[in-house]
């Protein structure tokens, strides 16, 4: 039974359904009841987390989750769904530190630490730190000029 088969199925429960809703909300109800965990990805991994600590952690304020490219191999419509439900997470006093690729992520950020000035051995140094809108009018940088160009073919 997939996670969203088990949100109806387990509909009169106190617990189960929210956690199984909020997996679907995630973009995860195609995953099965069961499924070993060796066979998901790195980032449905990190969404199961995300639920797992949310509902575990609800009402709870001042709370850091720090993620590593939860939005890898996502279809727009899924970061949709993930920057939603972080956004809750926020709203409920809590901070998201995320190291991120995505544009549509890096936008809707509070904060930008951009790192550069290249990759790999030449990468380290921050190179920018502030707003999106701030990266945008002043950013010299790589990710400000990917940001530019992304927003104009959108």
């Amino acid at each position: 039974m997939s996670f969203a088969e088990s949100v109806k199925f387990f509909d009169g429960n106190k617990n189960i359904p929210q956690k199984l809703q909020l997996s679907c909300d995630l973009d995860l109800g195609y995953i099965q009841l069961g499924q070993p965990m060796n066979t998901l990805s790195g980032g449905e991994i990190q969404r199961i987390k995300l639920v797992r600590e949310m509902t575990r952690c609800r009402g709870k304020k001042d709370l850091l989750y720090i993620f590593d490219e939860p939005t890898i191999g996502l279809h727009k419509l899924d970061i949709a769904k993930i920057l939603s439900v972080m956004q809750r997470v926020i709203k409920d006093q809590n901070t998201i530190v995320l190291v991120e690729h995505h544009p549509d992520m890096i936008l809707n950020s509070d904060y930008i630490i951009d790192l550069g000035p290249g990759g790999g051995r030449h990468d380290g140094e921050i190179v920018f730190e502030g707003t999106p809108s701030q990266m945008l009018s002043e950013g010299k940088t790589k990710t400000a000029n990917y940001l530019r160009e992304y927003l104009q073919t959108i």
